[in-house]
């Protein structure tokens, strides 16, 4: 199974909770009855995201709007879209609010 390439679905994402840890992560994934898991032709991605907690974006005075981040949230909320000229460019956009697993927002 090591060096190939997976793809599943129907599976559920559980804290860690077990009393013997087979991982120290603080998830796990539970295989249930609707599981699939089939071996996939494709190679690993190229690239890898860049995950970052949102304390890391919030404890940031200014953040560099050239560098594209990765975040995992919840959406709880959103601003009417708006018009927004870039780079001489009119652009639609949308803020969202975004909660984490620990409820933590950031906007």
């Amino acid at each position: 199974m090591e060096d190939n390439v997976y793809a599943m679905k129907n599976f559920m994402v559980l804290d860690n909770y077990q009393l013997y840890e087979t991982t120290s992560h603080p998830y796990i994934l539970e295989f249930v009855s609707r599981t699939k898991v089939v071996h996939s032709d494709k190679e690993f991605p190229n690239f890898m995201y860049d995950l970052q907690p949102f304390e890391m974006l919030q404890a940031q005075r200014v953040l560099n709007d050239r560098l594209l981040i990765d975040v995992i949230g919840k959406v709880v909320g959103r601003c009417a879209p708006h018009t927004h000229v870039i780079n001489n460019r009119t652009k639609r956009l949308m803020e969202l609010t975004l909660e984490d697993s620990e409820y933590t927002l950031i906007i």
